[in-house]
């Protein structure tokens, strides 16, 4: 019979090394234990907010330029949701801070 020692050095061993549990039967797979089921409920959790996130409708962003009022186009807008600014006046102001900059 193994020391005391020893049987609590296997657990620890067991433990460590990722064998959560004795197998079901000889020879099968180990048995999920809590921290199994609570590490798939997590993932899968994960997932249905990823999936749930991912359905949300995409904004679609200001339907006028902020400077020119004009209105910015919808593939602007869906391709560059948080786009401001109509195409012409985001270059206006982009030649604007390239000067200014150097």
């Amino acid at each position: 019979m193994p020391s005391r020692g020893l049987t609590s050095l296997a657990r620890t061993a067991r433990r460590t090394s990722g064998i959560t549990s004795p197998p079901a039967s000889p020879g099968g797979p180990p048995m999920a234990d809590d921290a199994d089921i609570a590490a798939d409920r997590a993932a899968q959790a994960a997932a249905d907010a990823l999936a749930r996130h991912l359905r949300r409708p995409r904004p679609v962003g200001r339907p006028t330029c902020r400077v020119c009022g004009d209105a910015i186009p919808a593939e602007r807008r869906a391709a560059l949701p948080w786009a401001r600014t109509c195409i012409d006046c985001a270059k206006a102001e982009e030649r604007e801070r390239r000067c200014r900059s150097g």
